[in-house]
């Protein structure tokens, strides 16, 4: 049984707490946790060799480990993501911290196309990075 695996957590929410843990993520809780402590979390800590981070849909120029956060370096943008898979039910957490974007998605099946949706989503911020002039980032 996955749980009874010492290194190994769980995490069993619906899409509503995994949108309110993104935004926590991305900095828009700092009455639970500042921006500072979010950037020691999210700090490199380990350089990855090419193609030893499982993510070669994402493509990344440089990948690290994190404090329990993968870091993925692509050009000037900077991804960090965190997937799960446990009994048939997959999961993927990726955000950019200075778009402030981020995407969770959650699935009830095996396949490829939550790692695949998580990496379009990374390759399509680029297009949100300048908003129209007078519209606000929501």
């Amino acid at each position: 049984m996955y749980y009874s695996a010492v290194p190994a957590a769980g995490v069993n929410a619906s899409v509503e707490d995994m949108a309110q843990w993104l935004l926590l993520l991305l900095g828009h809780r700092p009455d639970l946790i500042s921006d500072q402590m979010l950037d020691v979390i999210f700090e490199p800590q380990v350089k990855l060799l090419r193609g030893a981070c499982n993510c070669s849909v994402w493509n990344p120029d440089e990948s690290y480990y994190a404090l329990g956060w993968r870091v993925l370096d692509k050009g000037d943008q900077r991804i960090i993501l965190h997937g799960g898979y446990v009994n048939s039910y997959r999961t993927e957490i990726a955000f950019d911290r200075e778009n402030d974007l981020g995407i969770v998605v959650l699935s009830n099946g095996v396949s490829r196309f939550i790692s695949e949706s998580t990496a379009a989503f990374s390759r399509c911020t680029g297009s949100c990075r300048e908003i129209p002039e007078g519209r606000e980032r929501g």
